[in-house]
């Protein structure tokens, strides 16, 4: 993890300012790219049907049933360019570092957090120097909160956090208390109740920095256009704040789940307020972690407009820790969702529909009301179980 660098002034946290409004003319412009880019999902009815060889006497790591997904295909005319608003290496990746603080229940809490953001330099993936001067010609950029798995760095996950990044997002990767492989005497999983409220004050400290003087932040940031994502217990986070009735962080536009699940002790219900929030839903075949039942019962139980990306033979971890194919459609599908949600791009929806059916050989794809019955089953620790 880079090292922390100047602390900027201190932050005054407002709840009732969490989502300033941005520019007239730039919230008409996203209003109608939005519209655009909704009409452009709601006709998309994407059906790939996956097969899964078996070879006899050859041991594999792949799943060993037989995925179909068989309902009609609509396309629509599309472009492989990438959106106007950039696409995934077009800028150099600069960053900065904040320590998070606020009181939950009389305790202070701390979240170092390292915070990416589009800046000069040769674009690509890779780091820029701290405090790098950002791109502002294209600013502001829609913000992306992201929430660690337990026992796992916030840092590990870099490739991703570069990957949004260097496509046109703020990129805030908050470390959580307590639940880090470096906690003191270990991490405690206990914590993760709290998580919720621990994102909702990054998101806040966010939109607060973008109006402090001084900061490479000030004034690039859309604090209009905020998305969440997480990978396990993360995604149970990210989950929560867009679907659970006691954690519902309003204001937040699109959220990405990577292999999470529904947590009861965090209380409340799901998918119970009306809440509809755009919402992506990837999981490994393979996953014996928060198996595959885990990402059914949150796609089934959401409202459109939904996604269920299903990586055939993925662990609970391959697809957002180690570099190869499915990390790379990981990369690619969560970009291209955030494009069509938080950037208003028609043409994120679409190219999404065509890089679904070109990953056929690792993955399967539907928007469909609900995934197939194949990936049914129980999920440890979620609510409604049955």
């Amino acid at each position: 993890m880079p090292a922390n660098d100047q602390s900027y002034s201190s932050y005054h946290r407002s709840r009732s300012n969490l989502h300033r409004p941005s520019i007239a003319a730039r919230r008409r412009q996203l209003r109608r790219r939005r519209a655009a880019a909704l009409f452009a999902l709601v006709v998309i009815i994407v059906a790939i049907i996956v097969e899964v060889d078996k070879n006899s006497g050859t041991p594999s790591t792949h799943a060993t049933t037989t995925l179909k997904i068989t309902t009609t295909t609509t396309l629509i005319p599309t472009t492989t360019s990438i959106p106007a608003n950039g696409g995934i290496g077009s800028y150099a990746v600069g960053y900065v570092t904040q320590d998070i603080t606020y009181s939950l229940n009389g305790q202070t809490r701390s979240l170092p957090t390292i915070i990416r953001y589009p800046s000069l330099g040769t674009p690509g993936v890779n780091y820029q120097s701290p405090g790098s001067s950002p791109v502002k010609s294209a600013s502001p950029y829609p913000l992306i909160v992201f929430s660690q798995g337990f026992d796992i760095s916030a840092e590990a996950y870099i490739a991703l956090l570069n990957t949004w990044a260097s496509a046109g997002y703020i990129v805030a990767d908050p470390t959580y208390p307590s639940t880090d492989p470096s906690t003191p005497g270990g991490p405690q999983r206990s914590d993760l109740v709290n998580h919720p409220s621990d994102l909702r004050e990054v998101i806040n400290y966010l939109s607060s920095m973008n109006s402090m003087a001084g900061t490479p932040l000030n004034g690039i940031i859309d604090t209009s256009s905020v998305g969440v994502v997480g990978h396990s217990d993360g995604g149970d986070v990210a989950l929560a704040a867009v679907a659970n009735s006691r954690d519902i962080i309003p204001g937040i536009k699109a959220a990405a789940i990577l292999s999470g699940a529904e947590y009861q002790p965090f209380g409340g219900s799901y998918f119970s307020t009306g809440q509809s929030t755009p919402l992506l839903v990837v999981q490994g075949t393979n996953d014996n972690i928060n198996p595959p039942g885990c990402s059914a019962q949150i796609y089934n139980g959401a409202a459109k407009p939904k996604y269920f990306l299903g990586i055939i033979g993925a662990s609970h971890e391959s697809p957002y820790l180690d570099s190869g194919a499915e990390q790379k459609l990981v990369m690619t599908m969560t970009t291209l969702f955030f494009d069509t949600w938080l950037k208003g791009e028609a043409s994120g929806a679409q190219l999404l529909n065509l890089q679904a059916q070109s990953a056929t050989s690792i993955s399967f794809w539907s928007n469909g009301t609900s995934i197939p019955e194949t990936l049914n089953g129980s999920c440890p620790g979620a609510p409604n179980n049955g």
